[in-house]
């Protein structure tokens, strides 16, 4: 015990020390609501890693009604989060408390930083995270081999139409042990194929045009991964696949 302790008061003395000597950097900013006004109360979380389920390595003093912090830390790279906690300063956020969301990384290494923050209300955020997915259609389905074989660890690749980047815009998650994939899009005109690399390869036969409805919500569309060559017919003078896929409501 006594050692432990020791080791801390070690490693303050240090901190302060390169501090004064200069090494420190100053971060600060502003804490907001969504609306944009300063929050009071406020604090800044500050980690030495993105791994923040865990105290803090700093933290700010509580802000004023200008919404303003402060700290001064050794230079280093950090990950920040802003909290307002109206119970305990540790563990789960509970309904009612604020909070910015997803760590943000900040290079404090070079110089001293100015970093604002946005804080919202968990359930608000949740409410808002529930109505962005209901506006989009669940589009879910089975990867097979040419033999009707279930494919694990393979992906969709969607590209919004007209089709001009080689890059996909959106890559579902890899499919499981019975071949099921599952994607969120909204309305619009997509190409999809099914791949088993990323990036995926150059356009294929099995290239699908799906369009997705206004309104709708459920999409089911099974593919097959082949290992045949690119037929050059897959896409016309345009860039746009070819004759679509029907798909059924779930």
């Amino acid at each position: 015990m006594r050692a432990r302790f020791g080791f801390g008061v070690l490693l303050l003395v240090l901190l302060i020390a390169a501090v004064a000597q200069g090494e420190g950097r100053l971060l600060q900013g502003v804490i907001l609501d969504e609306a944009g006004r300063p929050v009071a109360g406020a604090e800044l979380f500050l980690y030495d890693s993105p791994r923040i389920k865990r105290p803090a390595d700093f933290i700010s003093a509580k802000t004023a009604s200008d919404g303003r912090y402060s700290l001064q830390v050794p230079a280093a790279t950090y990950w920040a989060v802003a909290r307002v906690r109206h119970g305990d300063k540790f563990g789960p956020l509970m309904p009612g408390d604020l909070h910015s969301g997803d760590p943000q990384e900040l290079d404090l290494s070079g110089s001293d930083l100015q970093a604002d923050f946005t804080v919202a209300d968990i359930r608000a955020t949740a409410r808002a995270r529930e109505k962005t997915r209901s506006d989009l259609a669940r589009v879910a389905g089975r990867i097979t081999d040419q033999e009707g074989k279930p494919v694990a660890g393979a992906a969709v690749s969607v590209w919004r139409e007209p089709v001009t980047a080689r890059l996909p815009d959106v890559v579902s998650g890899w499919s499981d042990a019975d071949g099921g994939y599952l994607l969120f899009l909204p309305a619009g005109t997509y190409t999809m194929t099914p791949t088993a690399t990323f990036p995926p390869p150059p356009p294929r036969a099995e290239l699908h045009r799906v369009v997705i409805h206004e309104g709708e919500k459920a999409l089911v569309l099974d593919l097959q991964l082949t290992t045949e060559e690119p037929a050059p017919a897959a896409l016309n003078a345009g860039g746009s696949p070819g004759d679509g896929l029907s798909i059924s409501d779930e």
